[in-house]
């Protein structure tokens, strides 16, 4: 039995050597065990074979799949800026939870972003944005959240055409008809709307898409992929296709996608189980 908080075994320049080791060794571990390696690793005993390989697990060939979510921070569990503290949304971009930034641009409305354990079955936390002032956005005035997956983990899903999906968890105090914007390529942008069928329900959304086929993924700490949920837009950020241009980059909301969650005071939205994947 081996024991402890944390077991790194680096296993790249004296592979020989670590392969004779621990080849044919039955263990079991207690805690996490982090293997940095360059190279196939097979760990065995009488009744589970598991490969490690560069971000891939198969246990007796099943995959898990290890690293497939390119969203960091999707169940919204990690809240080290704020403890937990309640936010009002400023003019400028703020990170709430870690990894997800609020935007807004608005006079009108007003709200308090925050970490809840509001969540629906089999997640701990969720995203809480609840209006403190409601009203109708004016003209140039945008309530938003967003991620931004860097380059080097989005690459691979960047590339042209390449099929992934969005899906995520989300509860509204308002039913409609909402817009997601995705940036990729540096400067392509699609619009894609959702419906929120019933208030006050939790409900799974997924979002099929597929990479824009001009331009170059980014292979850097840029954004590889942004998303943007818009909650409340004014017509200047409203317009658009669901199609990857650059003439959707004025734009947040398409015009059949643009209720507005924070018309009354007190409304909330709730957000959680994010996840990109192929």
């Amino acid at each position: 039995m081996i024991s402890g908080a944390n077991i790194l075994a680096s296993v790249a320049s004296a592979w020989g050597t670590a392969n004779a080791a621990l080849a044919n060794t039955d263990a079991t571990f207690s805690g996490n065990l982090t293997l940095d390696i360059s190279r196939t690793l097979f760990v065995g005993n009488a009744t589970v074979n598991t490969a490690i390989s560069a971000g891939s697990i198969t246990t007796n060939g099943v995959a898990l799949d290890i690293g497939r979510n390119r969203i960091i921070n999707g169940a919204m569990e990690i809240d080290q800026r704020n403890a937990g503290a309640t936010v009002t949304a400023p003019a400028t971009a703020v990170y709430i939870m870690d990894r997800f930034l609020t935007n807004r641009a608005a006079v009108s409305i007003v709200a308090d972003y925050s970490q809840s354990t509001t969540a629906p079955a089999g997640f701990q936390n969720s995203a809480k944005i609840i209006a403190t002032t409601g009203a109708a956005p004016g003209a140039g005035e945008i309530l938003s959240y967003r991620q931004r997956i860097e380059g080097y983990n989005f690459a691979d899903l960047g590339v042209s055409g390449k099929e992934w999906v969005l899906s995520f968890w989300v509860y509204a105090s308002v039913a409609g008809n909402y817009t997601i914007r995705f940036v990729a390529n540096t400067n392509y942008y699609y619009l894609a709307g959702y419906t929120i069928d019933f208030a006050d329900t939790w409900q799974k959304i997924e979002i099929p898409m597929s990479s824009p086929t001009s331009g170059t993924p980014l292979t850097t700490t840029g954004i590889g992929l942004g998303i943007e949920w818009s909650f409340a837009s004014g017509s200047t950020y409203t317009g658009g296709t669901s199609t990857w241009s650059t003439g959707n980059s004025g734009y947040t909301s398409l015009a059949a996608y643009n209720t507005n969650a924070f018309l009354t005071t007190s409304n909330v939205v709730h957000i959680t189980g994010v996840q990109v994947e192929a």
